[in-house]
């Protein structure tokens, strides 16, 4: 099961998220897969037996699977959103990366990204991000997914001016997406095998 956001007024609301069996909540957005996830000790959320945010999931298998070094690393990811923003800075710091989160408050934001690694930005402005804002060998992981003047999806950073002048960039579309969706059609398998086997995880 999952329900997409974001919801009529009114209906973003706890309850909403918890009439989700935990079980058959795909994209962890009941308290129960939530709190587990912020609780639990597993210093890898891709094997702590419980369902974790997608998008958030994707992040980290795309940093893996390009062998992408995160422990010690310094990471600003850009958002707070408990969909994607938090989650994931909570699985990076469980990577033993050191995570900066940053969000529409925060003061000299520049300085922090001069000052990181990888930059994660689930900021959802359209091509923000730009060259002079990151050191040249800087990561960036663009899970923005925005709709420009033209009516063209974009990430929230500004590809074209970014691609020659950093280490690696995410494109969008066809960069986290992709693999966000992978992740949830791997974890509606992992459900209905779980039920099939009486697993379901339910509380």
């Amino acid at each position: 099961m999952m329900i997409e956001r974001p919801l009529p007024e009114g209906f973003e609301v706890p309850t909403m998220w918890d009439s989700i069996p935990a079980g058959k909540d795909v994209d962890a957005l009941s308290s129960a897969n939530m709190g587990r996830l912020f609780i639990s000790r597993a210093s890898d959320p891709e094997r702590a037996g419980f369902f974790v945010p997608c998008t958030a999931l994707a992040v980290v298998r795309l940093a893996r699977y390009h062998s992408l070094a995160l422990k010690g690393k310094r990471i600003a990811v850009v958002g707070r959103s408990p969909v994607v923003g938090r989650p994931v800075a909570h699985m990076l710091t469980s990577l033993d990366a050191t995570v900066t989160v940053c969000h529409t408050k925060t003061r000299d934001i520049e300085s922090i990204f001069k000052g990181s690694d990888i930059v994660v930005s689930a900021a959802g402005k359209a091509r923000w991000l730009k060259a002079g804002m990151l050191p040249p060998d800087s990561v960036v992981i663009d899970v923005g997914t925005n709709i420009d003047e033209n009516g063209k999806m974009c990430g929230d950073a500004d590809f074209e001016d970014l691609k020659d002048k950093v280490r690696a960039i995410t494109p969008v579309p066809g960069g986290v997406g992709p693999v966000t969706l992978a992740c949830l059609i791997e974890a509606g398998v992992k459900a209905a095998e779980n039920g099939a086997a009486g697993q379901g995880w339910s509380i």
